[in-house]
């Protein structure tokens, strides 16, 4: 008992000690505020005076509770006494008739309970007024807690908490944070005031309203009464708010501001909700976020960290929508630059832009102005909106093809007959919740290609075959599918007016027809979704380096293609004859497509023609071989049915390459039913496609009478004539020589010595077209080497084509050789 008495002694002891200890400084502040006239009316909120009189001013923060809450912020806080069966006047009663009454809240040793007592002996009257009105105007409530600090118990204040009183100075609260609060009166603040803070600019332009330019009529002496509370209530906070970090944060504020540095502590100050920021998630490119939410950090964790939710607009093949994602920002000791985060306000951009200008890659990602963000975005937006079959650009630049995104099928099926076309097995979707954090290396956003060549932008489709992969930027998956938001009337009305668009909550669209505000052009992307036609794989692309077509191309069919022409008279009017009502099937929608097949030995121009078909019709040619859709009977149905259905999306040219196993005859005896399954597949599907299908084989055995049937034109392919071969040779040794008149100082190739060759030994090879292509750069590598090698400039001549082709001749020979052998061996052993 002694020991417990004594223990309660020394507390009570310690408890006054502290009490009077804070209850001097805090009268000493407010008699100084005092001192400044009636509450730092003169000095201004955040003002305080030195010792020498002068005066500083130091803005500052705060933070509000909305209407919502009201009803649970009137009741007690865990460690604060309930208040039972007092009422307002006995309350003022009890501590006077001070119109701004700050009181601490501690623990009462006798009755073991937690009592507010006044912070001061010599409170600020109020002001004479109107005896009926409430003279109470605030009540500043300080939470006095006992901390052990190195083995001794002290008393702090980590917190604090307003009553705000009277109505006039909760309407114009209401006014002041009504961006944030959605309410039309504030009753009820708590420390750090995150809401007040955010809104402290607009809050000291109201306290400081010169009254000869207030243009309301209306204005009562109520309101100017309002706006003197509210100059009072931001120089309490501003100075002495009851919560240390708050403190700190005013003390600091305006340094931060002229550095344009920030702590951990004050991070989230630069991050009200509904503000633009900037970050670089895809291939250091600027974008721009709406902030959502942001969490203040519990400065008492052992590991505390920023999280802010802030959303771009995006395009999901359908319609635009807020797309959130997670920032995060881990706590960093002393202080940084706002260049230094990952993310910071828009507001800084531009400051950044001129001071960090030409300072290697970081500053050149700063040189997009806001303009050029808007511009951006306007270029996504035709890209997604263009009409059916006009989705076929040039890319030239980096793209990504990270997890959750792979071949032709993406991440459709696990199957293990079509892996060569599947991504690999890590995957990611939406429910990693990926974040954008500080500490991140940029390296994270490397799963990427050099990507040249047609792509298709395609978002409806990439989401299809990687239903996976969820909307993101790079590696950086968004957050969740839909934001959080409260759908009571109140905040859903106040939500809408101030942070959506006129379309977006709405239909979820815009008309066809127009045009997004600029600051939604602004939060749109820097990279879209498509397929890459020659890589056979989907990707995330850049907007910049996505262009129109080159026109030039289509004059290929009638310059580039070895063909008879009768053959290409033949290709060329059923081309453009496709499509136009003629005779149509006894079925509806049956029979409208045009199927060419192109048959003959390998490397002498089939895929050439395929491709310069696809440029006569001005459509992208898609390539797709037995390998992407599989030789397993349950894939392959589905995985045509796919194919053939993007084919139409995209009004594409079908390449189906090397289609042998589609053409041969079925086995009448069901030998082998894998085979037989898929050439009737094949015939089911065609029969109701509607666009152009070319098929190339170079090893026909038995053809298939039911797919013959359905062939409209079949072109066979010849040995090359020795004309032939000469003019694929000039052409490809004029695409060296244009290069070389491009670039006079840097010569390639004698030409003269190329074509003695060509005309002599070259054309009497027996050589196709991709053996004559691989000769010549070939070569063209090997005269590059000698030039290393003997330090001067070695031109492509007849000597380097003569070895390539007598190399390529030998290797030809042996494996004849080898294979002659080996038939020798199969008939020894069947004789015996």
């Amino acid at each position: 008992m002694g020991s417990g008495t004594n223990s309660d002694t020394r507390l009570e002891a310690l408890e006054q000690k502290y009490i009077e200890l804070l209850e001097r400084r805090v009268t000493e502040l407010e008699t100084r505020l005092a001192q400044a006239g009636t509450v730092a009316s003169k000095t201004g909120p955040g003002e305080k005076k030195d010792d020498s009189g002068a005066s500083s001013v130091e803005d500052g923060p705060a933070e509000s509770v909305s209407a919502g809450e009201k009803e649970s912020k009137k009741q007690p806080a865990k460690d604060k006494e309930e208040k039972t069966g007092k009422e307002d006047d006995e309350e003022q009663d009890e501590f006077g008739d001070d119109r701004y009454l700050v009181v601490l809240n501690s623990l009462d040793a006798e009755l073991g309970e937690f009592k507010d007592r006044r912070a001061d002996s010599a409170p600020i009257k109020a002001p004479k007024t109107d005896n009926k009105a409430p003279t109470r105007a605030f009540i500043l409530r300080k939470f006095m807690r006992t901390q052990t600090i190195r083995g001794e118990d002290i008393l702090t204040t980590k917190r604090s908490e307003v009553e705000v009183v009277s109505p006039p100075l909760q309407k114009l609260l209401g006014h002041v944070m009504h961006k944030y609060e959605g309410t039309a009166k504030v009753t009820q603040m708590s420390s750090p005031y995150v809401n007040l803070v955010w809104s402290w600019e607009t809050a000291e332009a109201e306290a400081e309203a010169d009254e000869n330019k207030i243009t309301d009529p209306d204005a009562s002496e109520e309101d100017k009464q309002a706006r003197e509370d509210l100059r009072a209530l931001l120089g309490m906070i501003a100075t002495s708010s009851g919560d240390e970090s708050l403190d700190r944060y005013f003390k600091t504020r305006q340094s931060m501001k002229d550095t344009r540095t920030v702590n951990f502590e004050s991070l989230w100050t630069l991050f009200p909700k509904g503000s633009f920021i900037v970050s670089r998630p895809f291939f250091d490119q600027t974008q721009v976020f709406m902030v959502q939410s942001c969490i203040v950090p519990d400065m008492t964790d052992t590991e505390p960290e920023l999280i802010v939710i802030a959303y771009s607009y995006d395009w999901d093949g359908f319609k635009f929508n807020r797309v959130p994602y997670r920032f995060e920002v881990p706590s960093f000791p002393d202080k940084k630059t706002l260049g230094e985060l990952r993310f910071y306000p828009l507001s800084e951009h531009e400051h950044l832009r001129s001071s960090m200008s030409g300072e290697g890659k970081r500053g050149g990602a700063l040189k997009d102005s806001k303009q050029d963000l808007i511009d951006r975005g306007r270029d996504f937006y035709k890209y997604c909106v263009t009409t059916k079959g006009k989705q076929t650009f040039q890319y030239n630049g980096p793209a990504y093809a990270g997890p959750g995104a792979g071949g032709l099928f993406g991440n459709l099926d696990d199957d293990s007959d079509s892996m060569s076309i599947f991504p690999s097995s890590s995957r990611i979707g939406l429910a990693s919740m990926q974040s954008i954090n500080e500490t991140a290396d940029d390296s994270d956003n490397r799963p990427s290609n050099k990507l040249e060549g047609p792509v298709v932008i395609d978002f409806r489709s990439y989401y299809e075959f990687n239903p996976s992969a969820g909307p993101s930027l790079g590696d950086q998956q968004s957050y969740a599918r839909r934001l959080s938001e409260c759908r009571c009337d109140e905040c859903k009305t106040n939500f809408e007016a101030i942070y959506r668009y006129s379309w977006d909550g709405k239909t979820g669209k815009p008309p066809r027809d127009s045009e997004l505000a600029d600051d939604q052009y602004m939060m749109l992307p820097p990279r879209l979704l498509g397929y890459s036609l020659k890589r056979k794989r989907w990707f995330q692309v850049l907007v910049k380096c996505v262009k129109r077509p080159d026109a030039g191309s289509r004059t290929n069919f009638d310059t580039k293609l070895r063909l008879a022409d009768k053959d290409k008279d033949l290709i060329r009017d059923s081309v453009k004859a496709h499509g136009k009502e003629n005779i149509v099937d006894y079925i509806p929608d049956k029979g409208k497509g045009l199927v060419i097949l192109l048959w003959g030995a390998p490397g002498i121009g089939k895929t050439l023609t395929a491709e310069s078909v696809a440029d006569l019709a001005g459509k992208p040619l898609f390539s797709i071989g037995v390998s992407d859709i599989g030789t397993k009977s349950k894939m392959v149905e589905a995985n045509l049915e796919r194919i053939f259905a993007l084919a139409g999306r995209w009004e594409a040219v079908l390449l189906l390459d090397e289609a042998d196993v589609f053409l041969e005859a079925r086995d009448a005896r069901g030998a082998d039913m894998e085979r037989n399954s898929m050439v009737s597949v094949l015939l089911r599907i065609l029969e109701y496609y509607d666009g152009i299908l070319i098929l190339t084989t170079n090893r026909l055995k038995t053809f298939d009478i039911a797919v013959r049937s359905r062939i409209h034109i079949a072109i066979q392919y010849k040995e090359l004539s020795d004309q032939d071969r000469t003019d694929i040779f000039k052409d490809f040794l004029q695409q060296l020589q244009s290069k070389q008149e491009a670039d006079p100082g840097a010569p390639l190739l004698n030409w003269d010595s190329c074509m003695e060759w060509v005309t002599g030994e070259g054309c009497s090879k027996s050589l196709n077209g991709r053996q004559i292509r691989n000769i010549v750069f070939t070569a063209m590598n090997l005269a590059h080497s000698e030039t290393e090698a003997k330090g001067r400039n070695v031109l492509l001549d007849k000597s380097h084509l003569t070895r390539i082709t007598r190399n390529a001749e030998s290797f030809a020979a042996a494996v004849l050789e080898t294979e002659a052998v080996y038939r020798n061996n199969q008939l020894r052993s069947g004789g015996g």
